[in-house]
């Protein structure tokens, strides 16, 4: 959360339409594929981190960021945190990630990411 904590520090608007964006993709994925299995799904990030996430979300670094993070989020109410079934998804994106061509710092973030939504307390997230 680096790039996006220095982003709004100095007062980069644009943050919060890449979120938005991200978002959106992310939906895409959710609601066009639950029950694709992880194979799938992790084919989807390797196809969406550089011209998606990287080019359309802030660029390479913050676009990367933007992408593990807002996967989570999306799946993550702060009301009442994550339902059965999306608590099975985020769990089964953090296995999408780690199975996926992603980058290296695609991947740490989304371990990151995992970690902070209290979802690698499972011994299965990573394979």
């Amino acid at each position: 959360m680096r790039d996006t904590i220095e982003r709004l520090l100095n007062g980069d608007t644009s943050v919060v339409a890449d979120f938005q964006r991200a978002k959106e993709k992310w939906s895409e994925l959710f609601d066009a594929k639950p029950d694709a299995p992880v194979a799938e799904w992790a084919a989807w990030l390797s196809a969406k981190q550089i011209p998606f996430f990287e080019h359309r979300c802030g660029g390479r670094w913050p676009g990367q960021e933007i992408m593990t993070w807002s996967g989570f989020a999306t799946l993550y109410d702060k009301g009442t945190g994550f339902t059965d079934e999306n608590r099975a998804r985020a769990r089964k994106l953090a296995k999408a990630f780690a199975g996926s061509s992603c980058s290296v710092e695609v991947k740490g973030g989304a371990i990151n990411a995992a970690q902070f939504y209290h979802l690698d307390d499972e011994d299965e997230l990573v394979d």
